[in-house]
């Protein structure tokens, strides 16, 4: 049996069997604080290798890749739904990742595609917690390289999709990463979203930076004053969620003049 998930906010999250419901009550599966989304909005209807997305009479729609849809319709992986102003990505789970490992195996061939997973998955090094992932993802960053100069966005972000769902995992335990090593995560998350369009791997670096109370670097700002206004479904929240929680920090004048950078931009998107 094929498995389903939605990729929220950078979170994914499981599709059961049976009924998920999404909207602003909190009795639903997944609740949504705003006011565009209705107390019952939308549900999944998940049944054996299919899934059904059910308008539940909302009073603002939901849209999948940009349509409005009338009562129901079937899902197909990749799949971006609009509840009020917030993206959902629908997602069908591969076993064993086989698609990025198609890619993969194209790229490298069966012998270095052996090495590679022997020092993902099972081999030598860090087995445990952020040292563990920042491992993953070193690795996986070479690969996810050449898919970016192959015009390959969509292969490059399954590479990376496990060290980046990892490391917010970690994060939200309340593990500390390194300055350099997040740098380099919220690079890659930016190349991802300018490629790709997905206002959900920014949404991803402001989440993760406020988990680690951390200012964005200002090269990063810079970036997100080019990527961000393209972005369709990016709203205000996620930037004002990260800038009241940096305001509850100690900070210096410079350090307050990037914040309010980042609030003047967040004023200016829709």
């Amino acid at each position: 049996m094929q498995q389903f998930r939605l990729r929220y906010r950078a979170h994914d999250i499981e599709l059961p069997p049976g009924e998920f419901v999404i909207g602003r009550s909190e009795d639903c599966q997944l609740s949504i604080d705003d006011p565009m989304v209705s107390r019952r909005h939308a549900m999944f209807c998940v049944t054996g290798n299919s899934v059904i997305l059910v308008d539940l009479g909302s009073r603002n729609g939901v849209a999948v890749n940009g349509d409005k849809i009338s009562g129901e319709r079937p899902m197909i992986d990749g799949d971006r739904i609009t509840i009020g102003k917030h993206e959902l990505l629908f997602c069908i789970v591969q076993p064993d990742s086989q698609r990025s490992r198609g890619f993969l195996a194209r790229t490298l061939g069966p012998i270095e595609l052996a090495k590679l997973e022997s020092a993902v998955g099972g081999g030598k090094g860090p087995s445990t917690g952020t040292a563990r992932v920042v491992a993953s993802f070193t690795t996986l960053a070479q690969l996810a390289d050449k898919a970016l100069a192959l015009g390959r966005p969509e292969d490059a972000e399954r590479i990376l999709n496990g060290p980046y769902a990892e490391l917010m995992k970690e994060m939200g335990k309340g593990a500390l990463v390194d300055t350099i090593v997040l740098g380099r995560f919220a690079t890659y998350a930016l190349r991802l979203a300018t490629d790709l369009q997905k206002s959900m791997w920014i949404e991803w670096i402001l989440e993760a930076y406020s988990l680690q109370k951390m200012l964005l670097p200002a090269p990063i700002i810079d970036e997100l004053f080019n990527v961000a206004p393209k972005l369709k479904h990016l709203g205000q929240k996620p930037f004002f969620d990260y800038v009241n929680t940096m305001s509850e920090s100690t900070l210096t004048a410079n350090e307050r003049f990037l914040l309010q950078r980042l609030e003047g931009l967040a004023r200016h998107l829709t």
